[in-house]
């Protein structure tokens, strides 16, 4: 796999915050849209506080990511907009 794209949501479970990640990527010519992770959150919803939580784990997962991500998509909810979007550090990176 060459490059993926990722979903990214805010969830909520029994009082529980995660951050909800799908990856998105083509293998064979079938497309697949995988549940990733789910990120345990325990502290404020800002794009940047979700960056670095995403980062760290795709830092893990797959540690060239940053060459391999060629999208996010979103709810649009605020935090995930704008000049605070979880894409705009991403696309810092």
């Amino acid at each position: 796999m060459w490059a993926f794209s990722i979903a990214v949501d805010g969830a909520n479970k029994s009082g529980m915050d995660f951050l909800d990640v799908r990856v998105r990527f083509v293998y064979k010519a079938t497309l697949y849209n995988l549940h990733l992770v789910a990120i345990p959150f325990h502290v404020q919803h800002t794009g940047l506080n979700m960056f670095e939580h995403l980062s760290k784990v795709l830092d893990v997962l797959c540690p060239d990511w940053k060459h391999r991500l060629i999208g996010v998509t979103t709810d649009g909810a605020s935090n995930m907009t704008g000049k605070t979007l979880v894409w705009s550090h991403v696309s810092k990176t």
